[in-house]
């Protein structure tokens, strides 16, 4: 992991993704002779992030001085000195919101500092949600390495700190380029924006963490040779003084190892979803495999978000870039749809051989706001807009149009005197529908075309425009 850096933002637990989920349980701890007799069958908000930065920005300075209180707390002669002298400085108002705030940095456990391109967040008082979402497996899985004898052990993590550094879940091709590497390339690149959230300023791994996709890099977009190597930005460099430069192969894997974290409770979890900036005809075909990986699944989804996805899919006509990508990528891309995923180990034997896999687990984002960042509304306006479903206006338009004539021709066989003016009405409005429909029929083509009678005419004389003056 690299070094913690100061945040000025506040942490908020935003949701109880580092418990330990009811349908992601640990792997059972058979042993190995077990695993080789049986073998088992092998199986695939952006705005509450934002608003949440923005208000960090905005109490940076009020968090500056709940530190320098926090700092003097702890020695009471310099707190009685500056009680003195403020006695004779500043109003009895003024003390009363001084000791106030020198009370509540006292009671406080949230530790932060200067920004990053990473946020590192020490969370305080964490709180349990009420409400939460079922985990669900995905059916992808990776096969990490072969059992080797002297190497076995009933916990699976047990048996990869034999094969793999301290902190390392990924293959150590190359021990200069651990998972801060890789996090390091995403983040110069500004393909990712990251946050980490600690329990505990002690711990060095974090409980959970978030990712906004940003951008995706092509190999067109690379713009130089795949295998050249790129220099980092300096303030990278300071982090990284083993390897300074990286290739867009590079780039390519750090978009899986760089999620390859994990805490001691086994329960890291990541929170993903897309910026709005980002298109599905911008994402190189490899992105596939990420998404088999770290992407989410239908089976998460609530009955509102299926009606959702299913009238999406039911009109969306993709481009022929899209067609490389499922419907339900390109659904997540355009609504920024959020998804939680956490990664674990288990055995599987193969032939006769053991097997170290990794397994992934998904689940829906209960803070996501449902009722106005996902509603059928917006869907179909979003459809509307792009072209997939005819445009209501025009229809909407021409319901308000009848309803007006129809109230109108009402008030005009209400206000007949007489059986001769009430059939006379009649007569009139059956010969105007006649033409009205004969003048529809022609001018069909052009969709921009006045209609052939205007009931905006507000003068009751001529039956509001309808036709010519009854005369009494």
């Amino acid at each position: 992991m690299p070094p913690k850096k100061k945040d000025k933002g506040k942490g908020i637990l935003k949701d109880p993704v580092s418990q330990t989920p009811s349908k992601a349980p640990q792997p059972s701890s058979p042993s190995k002779e077990k695993l080789l007799s049986s073998a088992m069958p092998i199986k695939s908000w952006i705005d509450m992030i934002e608003d949440e930065e923005a208000k960090s920005k905005a109490i940076s300075s009020q968090e500056q001085v709940n530190q320098w209180m926090k700092s003097i707390s702890k020695s009471p002669e310099l707190m009685l000195a500056l009680q003195s002298f403020s006695q004779s400085q500043i109003s009895p108002k003024e003390e009363k919101s001084i000791s106030k705030e020198i009370s509540k940095a006292s009671s406080q456990n949230v530790i932060l500092s200067g920004e990053s391109a990473s946020s590192q967040i020490v969370l305080s008082q964490p709180k349990l949600s009420k409400k939460t979402s079922d985990w669900y497996d995905k059916a992808h899985f990776q096969n990490i390495l072969t059992m080797e004898d002297g190497f076995y052990h009933t916990d699976p993590f047990q048996a990869i700190s034999k094969f793999f550094p301290k902190g390392w879940f990924f293959k150590p091709w190359d021990l200069t380029k651990p998972q801060s590497y890789y996090q390091s390339i995403l983040e110069s690149t500004k393909s990712v924006k990251f946050k980490h959230f600690f329990l505990s300023e002690t711990h060095s791994e974090p409980a959970y963490s978030t990712a906004t996709i940003l951008k995706v890099l092509s190999p067109n977009q690379w713009g130089d040779q795949l295998h050249r190597q790129k220099r980092f930005p300096l303030n990278f460099q300071m982090r990284l003084p083993h390897c300074l430069t990286y290739s867009y192969w590079d780039y390519q894997q750090a978009w899986f190892n760089t999620f390859f974290i994990q805490n001691p409770k086994k329960s890291h979890s990541w929170l993903f979803f897309f910026n709005s900036k980002i298109t599905v005809q911008s994402l190189p075909n490899w992105f596939q495999q990420w998404w088999n990986v770290f992407g989410p699944i239908p089976e998460i989804l609530t009955p509102n978000a299926i009606h959702c996805l299913n009238l999406f899919k039911t009109h969306y006509v993709p481009s022929n870039s899209e067609k490389r990508f499922p419907p339900f990528l390109c659904f997540c891309t355009n609504f920024f749809l959020p998804w939680v995923w956490m990664w674990n180990l288990r055995y599987h034997t193969q032939e006769t051989q053991l097997i170290l896999q990794r397994t992934s687990n998904v689940k829906w984002w209960s803070k996501f706001d449902e009722q106005t960042k996902l509603t059928d509304t917006l869907i179909r306006n979003w459809l509307c807009s792009k072209g997939f479903l005819p445009s209501i206006v025009k229809e909407v338009k021409a319901q308000e149009t009848f309803l007006t004539q129809k109230s109108k021709a009402q008030s005009l066989l209400a206000n007949a005197k007489t059986e001769d003016e009430y059939f006379k009405v009649m007569q009139q409005l059956l010969a105007t529908r006649s033409e009205t429909s004969v003048a529809s029929s022609s001018s069909s083509s052009s969709d921009d075309a006045e209609p052939f009678i205007s009931l905006g005419d507000e003068n009751e004389d001529d039956c509001f425009g309808i036709f010519s003056p009854i005369k009494h």
